[in-house]
């Protein structure tokens, strides 16, 4: 690989790493550091970035950039995926299909939530307002809510 710079250097706060190959250098550093269980956090906090956020900001700068830090995600996200089916098979896979559906797909083909109408079909309600002149109508109002209510 080349030494190139990334483009758009040269205006604002210099990069923490001025060329593509010191930056997977680094990762390349954590993963060896992390073999069992590395996180998006840990490679944030090794890579001299204040949070995770820091990350996902630096992949928008240069594609260049964005192809190292997203493999390392990617890295990640199947090491621990792997995990989660090891540990506890049928529940790593709820989790994971509930977590990632929403990202990937754009929807949320796998969630707890169900929303189910079956009184008006999906229609909306409409609102009825009675207004009761006298307390013996009043009364036989309140007494026939009361009767359908058991």
């Amino acid at each position: 690989m080349s030494k190139k710079k990334a483009k758009g250097q040269g205006a604002g706060k210099p990069r923490k790493y001025p060329t593509v190959e010191e930056l997977q250098t680094a990762i390349n550093s954590y993963f060896s550091k992390n073999r069992a269980k590395p996180t998006i956090s840990g490679l944030a906090l090794h890579l001299g970035f204040a949070d995770r956020q820091s990350i996902y900001d630096q992949m928008k700068i240069d594609d260049e950039y964005s192809c190292s830090i997203r493999s390392a995600i990617t890295k990640i996200e199947s090491i621990i995926e792997k995990m989660c089916l090891r540990a506890a098979p049928t529940q790593g896979v709820i989790f994971w299909l509930k977590s990632h559906s929403n990202a990937r797909a754009g929807r949320g083909m796998w969630c707890d939530k169900q929303d189910i109408d079956v009184t008006t079909g999906g229609e909306k309600i409409q609102q009825t307002q009675i207004i009761v002149n006298s307390a013996s109508a009043a009364k036989a109002l309140k007494d026939a809510v009361t009767e359908l209510g058991q």
